[in-house]
């Protein structure tokens, strides 16, 4: 058996164990994780593999027994356990990788002494075997067998591993292995790749010419950056075979995401691209979960929840819950409640009684029943364990059913080792903070997956630039940034702690050592290139400025050390488009556009038949932009994902729900003094606000939630205060109307009705969170439809209510009539029945463009820049381009 082994061939290498034959045996291009596995095997002593989290699990309990409250630890294991027993076990496995034996140095530190005193804890509270336990049982088996490897090959040098892989080296040699590193020459390239080949190994000091075969590609953004790599490589690819490139994917995995649709544009084969990623949604299920299992419930976590495809919850449900989320962000609001039960109703209707019942149990047993525990205080381990429980249990029902999604079966592993852990910890209760610890570790066990699998006719791909050790005509270095560049953390370890291990038999690697050996595997990819090596510099890559890789320092610095000179490397994107580098391809394809700009659509009159029902909402867009009632009402052309709603709307929607349900206590009654009003609604909001706006008690909102409610009570007062004044008492809270009208029927709800006693006028008060601009100019330009409609609604045989806007930030009553609304902001304007008259008037000439087929763009701008004249009677509603979601239809600039 001949083993190629280097320290990060765990990722893959090139060149392949098929490299110039058409079949292998017995040959292996391995890694330290994939060479000790074999070791194991190939000794009988396979041992099986634990989860990283599960060691620091059992190490913290470990840690815990041990910690008397006065270690060099202490204080910090206060602030956070995890994290402190995660750092000790990583230092303890570095030491037993250098060759310590666990006993105490002679002159050793107190730090010392307390691994010292935890190693010989190991039998009370044992630790799952790491990479360095599983090292020594292996030296151990090699004293007494021969593990039948007939060629070891380093392609680092043995100085490079730790001391234990040291001794794992001589043992075999010393039972007749053949075990030598193997040497690196330069592969003598031409041109500008050889001069950097020579600086390299300090045999050249000239300077580039731009012969081409050297090239850095700067790129602005990580997408464009991926478009130029992917046309340089099609162009090479014309007239060279796939096995004479290899691509080094470096840097930020994520980038893979970009890079890979990038190759399929340019019709390459894919290289096998994979991503680690947690992000996957059956294993999205189990932190979400837990989250949720704290009071109050975050909306943001519970949108997630609902959001995800892959769920224990019906779809019907979610997507109904999610609809209610979003109108009011909280979890057992009035809206989720009215959501909740029509959900089960619509599914009785429809299915039957039996899915109404298993639909209601599933809601249950994964929102409606789960104990939450309070902000602030520890939930019970128990608790924690039986809801992970939960999760696995579902997980492993899905991952045996026909599901075709390989990720259930990572979710039940994850879940499994996360009820290991919970049962490790030391104490009866768990804060949110490690709770969320665990989570954290436990998603970074191993998610990886294909984005597209290699495909025949595809290049190498190798995932660090240390992979390549042999000669390749075309090395392209994807991501040669400074962050994927390897920089050793400094040394925890002070310089007599040093000495004393040493002594000791322990042998440390350096942090100097490890860097100059990254710095030195860093060339490979540049002394193996024979004809062309193509350096990817995007300038930011998702949001973080990129610096250059220490690679392309160190070559320039030897060979282009003037700017002047590495212009003559280096292209830019522009340069490469204009084939200044590389005769490049243009990617052929049919693109299907939307429309052009036109003030006019002609469509089938069929398609634009009346509603059966209109509200005041739909006729305000019908006035304002027919296309674009088109689009919503018509077409049905809506965003499919709610989000949580925006902030003026939430406190516009909360200050209704509050407000209203606080008014309704004084309906045909005396209403309360302003005082009175404003402490009422100041407590009915503390007590609210977790239900109907939880978005406002997350972290970091303290200030916006006490000016709602600040503003929201005031405001509260003032009303009252003006209503008093008027001599009015509320008739009716959210009242629901309906009514025939030119168009069929119209529908709405009113936010408040109030009657005076005195002659028993009714007035209306539409309650809005806005700005008081737009409402001051709808009243004074006639454009108030709303409440033109609600007049109409409520109108007599010959006597129109008045009606008015509350605006709750500014607590101004704005209205065209003084007399009805002693106290407020007069404004000048027509009156009720004269809008509802121009509202009829506007609809009818619409409605009849509409029966033509015929849909008027009111945005559209002509070329000489100027708007079409609007309609000289009727009710001209400026159309919403500013903030409407159909720009791309009517192409609004």
């Amino acid at each position: 058996m001949h083993i190629i082994l280097g320290r990060t061939l765990d990722g893959g290498a090139y060149p392949t164990v098929l490299e110039g034959f058409d079949g292998s045996a017995g040959k292996l291009h391995l890694g330290p994780a994939g060479f000790l596995a074999r070791l194991e095997q190939l000794l009988g002593i396979p041992t099986p593999l634990d989860h990283e989290p599960v060691r620091v699990a059992e190490y913290a309990k470990r840690i815990a027994a041990h910690d008397d409250s006065n270690r060099f630890y202490s204080a910090s294991r206060r602030a956070d356990p995890w994290r402190v027993a995660r750092k000790l076990l990583s230092l303890r496995d570095e030491l037993v990788s250098a060759g310590w034996n666990g006993k105490l140095p002679a002159n050793a530190s107190v730090r010392l002494k307390g691994f010292s005193e935890l190693e010989e804890m190991s039998n009370r509270f044992p630790v799952a075997p790491g990479h360095p336990d599983r090292l020594l049982k292996v030296c151990e088996r090699l004293t007494l067998l021969s593990a039948g490897i007939e060629c070891l090959e380093l392609i680092d040098p043995p100085s490079s591993f730790p001391k234990l892989w040291r001794d794992v080296f001589q043992t075999l040699r010393q039972n007749g292995t053949q075990v030598w590193h193997k040497t690196e020459t330069p592969a003598r390239a031409s041109g500008d790749l050889g001069l950097a080949q020579k600086a390299l190994v300090g045999k050249s000091n000239s300077k580039v010419t731009g012969d081409g075969s050297l090239l850095r590609i700067e790129a602005k953004t990580l997408m464009e950056a991926a478009e130029a790599t992917s046309a340089c490589l099609s162009s090479l690819l014309r007239n060279r075979g796939p096995d004479s490139v290899v691509l080094i994917r470096d840097g930020e995995p994520r980038a893979s995401l970009v890079l890979e649709p990038a190759i399929r544009r340019h019709d390459l084969a894919s290289p096998g691209l994979t991503l680690e990623s947690s992000h996957r949604p059956a294993t999205q299920i189990l932190p979400l979960f837990l989250g949720l299992a704290w009071e109050p419930v975050d909306p943001d976590l519970l949108l997630q929840f609902l959001t995800l495809p892959s769920s224990p919850l019906p779809a019907r449900a979610r997507e109904d819950l999610r609809r209610a989320l979003s109108a009011a962000p909280g979890y057992g609001s009035q809206s989720w409640k009215q959501a909740r039960k029509g959900v089960i109703d619509a599914i009785r209707e429809k299915y039957g009684t039996q899915q109404a019942g298993d639909a209601d149990r599933r809601i249950k047993d994964w929102l409606d029943d789960v104990a939450r525990t309070p902000a602030g205080q520890g939930m019970p381990i128990e608790q924690a364990v039986r809801l992970t429980r939960q999760v696995e249990d579902w997980a492993n029902r899905r991952a045996h059913s026909d599901e075709t999604d390989p990720f259930f079966l990572q979710a039940k592993e994850q879940a499994f080792t996360m009820c290991r852990l919970l049962e490790l910890h030391p104490e009866k209760t768990i804060t949110r903070l490690e709770l969320g610890r665990l989570l954290f570790d436990i998603l970074q066990t191993g998610i990886s997956y294909e984005i597209r699998s290699k495909e025949q006719e595809s290049i190498h791909l190798v995932a660090s630039p240390a992979s390549v050790f042999g000669r390749v005509p075309i090395v392209i270095w994807w991501q040669c940034v400074g962050s994927s560049a390897f920089v050793p953390t400094k040394c925890f370890w002070s310089d007599e702690e040093v000495r004393a291990l040493e002594n000791a038999g322990c042998h440390l690697l350096s942090s100097t050592d490890i860097l100059l050996e990254n710095a030195r595997a860093s060339r490979r990819p540049v002394l193996c290139a024979t004809q062309l090596l193509i350096l990817v510099q995007p300038e930011q890559a998702f949001g973080e400025p990129q610096e250059s890789h220490p690679i392309w320092n160190e070559i320039a610095m030897k060979i282009a050390p003037t700017e002047a000179e590495q212009l003559k490397i280096t292209a830019l994107t522009d340069s490469l488009i204009a084939g200044g580098q590389f005769a490049l391809k243009p990617i052929q394809t049919q693109r299907k556009s939307l429309p052009e700009p036109k003030p006019l659509w002609n469509v089938p009159p069929i398609h634009l038949t009346p509603r059966h029902v209109e509200s005041a909402t739909s006729l305000e867009i019908l006035l304002g932009c027919p296309l674009r009632w088109t689009l919503q009402y018509k077409a049905r052309i809506r965003d499919p994902l709610e989000v949580i709603v925006e902030r003026e709307l939430l406190y516009g929607s909360l200050a209704h729900q509050i407000v209203g349900d606080y008014l309704s206590n004084f309906i045909g009654k005396t209403l309360p003094e302003p005082d009175t009003a404003r402490i009422a609604i100041a407590g009915k909001f503390d007590r609210c606000v977790a239900l109907e706006a939880a978005t406002l008690i997350k972290p970091g909102r303290d200030r916006e939630r006490i000016y709602v409610r600040q503003t929201m009570s005031r405001a509260t007062g003032v009303l009252v205060e003006l209503l008093q004044r008027g001599g009015y008492r509320i008739d009716s809270i959210e009242e629901e109307h309906s009514g025939s009208f030119d168009l069929g029927e119209l529908q709405g709800r009113t936010d408040l009705i109030v009657r005076r006693a005195k002659d028993g006028m009714r007035a209306i008060i539409d309650l809005k969170w806005s700005r008081d601009k737009r409402r001051v100019e709808a009243l004074k330009n006639g454009t108030a439809l709303q409440l033109a409609v609600y007049s109409y609604f409520v109108r007599g045989k010959n006597v129109w209510p008045s009606t008015a806007y509350f605006i709750f930030p500014t607590a101004q009553l704005y209205s065209t009539d003084r007399t009805a609304f002693p106290g407020c902001t007069f404004i000048p304007g027509p009156t009720e029945e004269q809008m509802w008259g121009n509202v009829v008037l506007s609809i009818r000439k619409i409605r009849a463009s509409l029966d033509a087929g015929k849909v008027d763009v009111p945005c559209f701008s002509d070329t000489d820049g100027k708007a079409p004249a609007k309609e000289p009677e009727g009710m001209s509603i400026e159309a919403p381009c500013t903030w409407c979601d159909f720009k791309m239809f009517c192409r609004y600039e």
